[in-house]
């Protein structure tokens, strides 16, 4: 992750219907560990939101969201977070395929891939 002077570059994936708070706390999180990492002189935390979906990501809520960046990209990133789903769990097989197809895709190219659930 990162070379000596490199951010670690961190993908937040933004799905459809995931809680809103997850989304913003995390963004919250790198960057108050920015904060922190700063002062150490340690590597930061490049945080990039993605989706395979083109325009606005809706959360649940209401609360949209533009990706930093869509599609079936190349990636530089050290490590994909995929958030909670939210209660609906049984739409990862019917609305979610998108999503899924990514991941497997970024996990493929030898991205770390990780979940935070709340």
């Amino acid at each position: 992750m990162g070379g000596t002077n490199e951010a670690v570059q961190v993908e937040l994936l933004l799905i459809p219907g995931a809680p809103a708070s997850v989304i913003a706390g995390l963004i919250d999180f790198f960057q108050v560990a920015n904060l922190e990492l700063r002062q150490r002189k340690n590597h930061l935390c490049q945080i990039t939101t993605v989706s395979p979906r083109n325009g606005p990501v809706a959360l649940n809520g209401g609360m949209q969201i533009v990706p930093d960046r869509v599609g079936l990209f190349e990636s530089n990133a050290d490590l994909l977070i995929v958030p909670a789903i939210g209660p609906q769990i049984g739409r990862v097989k019917t609305s979610l395929q998108p999503e899924a197809h990514w991941i497997r895709a970024k996990a493929e190219q030898g991205i770390r891939v990780a979940s935070v659930c709340t």
